[in-house]
């Protein structure tokens, strides 16, 4: 790998969004993960824009992928601070 790459590891539920989503706007799967980088999705598919939806419409399956990432968030987001709040505890223990 180069210095400026960054390599992702997509979870299945990301991947069939991603593909779901550049399908629908009629983009390439590169562009679309450009896209949720730099802008994010509420952000380039904004209901008070213009640009509010894909250009094809959103994908069938999306309300339920949606659901799908926003509970994936959600778990990620509990894990993580349960990670932290653990090494604080364990901090407090040692220098408490």
């Amino acid at each position: 790998m180069q210095e400026n790459q960054i390599t992702l590891k997509l979870s299945k539920i990301q991947s069939k969004a991603i593909i779901a989503l550049a399908k629908a706007d009629a983009n390439s799967i590169k562009h679309i993960i450009s896209i949720l980088i730099n802008k994010g999705i509420e952000w380039h598919w904004c209901q008070f824009d213009f640009n509010n939806e894909p250009a094809n419409g959103w994908p069938k399956e999306w309300e339920q992928l949606n659901k799908e990432l926003q509970q994936e968030l959600k778990t990620l987001k509990t894990e993580y601070h349960n990670k932290i709040d653990s090494e604080i505890n364990q901090e407090l223990e040692t220098y408490g």
